[in-house]
């Protein structure tokens, strides 16, 4: 965890040149990954850890001047296709689709990506997820109910989403 944060710190702080505007960036990142090492350990996202990502989001929004209903938007494209497709589950299948940590993590993450950024946020998580999962269930390693730990794909997708927006990557 430590060389990975550090190697995101330098990646992310050498684009934006060590600036005022890395403050945000670090903690954000800084939750990210213990967002998804986390969730992939227990299936919980903590509440602390999204209001972590928040402040950073806010942070980032008041240093960079970013227009407030571009974040606005990310924000809603962001939560708000997981809440309808964990909505939906509910109705037909009657069973829990999405955690709402999961929601409530695209919708924070909305705050630095626009709605490109979620969209691409979206494929890349949705393509390694679905990989993933397909994975679980041809091995038979799939957990009881067949829920697996999907923040960690959603961080990757959004880390990359950034870096590809900010041209960092």
């Amino acid at each position: 965890m430590e060389v990975l944060c550090a190697v995101l710190f330098v990646v992310m702080g050498h684009f934006v040149l060590f600036e005022m505007i890395a403050i945000p960036l670090w903690a954000w990142v800084f939750a990210l990954i213990c967002l998804a090492l986390i969730d992939y350990d227990t299936l919980i996202i903590p509440d602390s850890l999204l209001i972590v990502a928040l402040i950073s989001g806010v942070g980032w929004l008041i240093l960079t001047g970013t227009d407030v209903w571009w974040a606005f938007g990310g924000m809603l494209a962001g939560g708000l296709p997981l809440l309808v497709i964990d909505v939906l589950v509910r109705i037909f299948l009657k069973k829990p689709g999405f955690g709402f940590g999961d929601v409530k993590l695209m919708a924070v993450c909305g705050l630095f990506l626009g709605v490109s950024g979620v969209v691409s946020a979206y494929f890349i998580a949705f393509v390694a997820g679905g990989l993933y999962g397909g994975f679980l269930l041809y091995t038979g390693k799939a957990r009881t109910g067949g829920y697996f730990a999907f923040a960690p794909f959603l961080c990757v997708g959004v880390v990359l989403a950034f870096l590809q927006i900010f041209e960092l990557f």
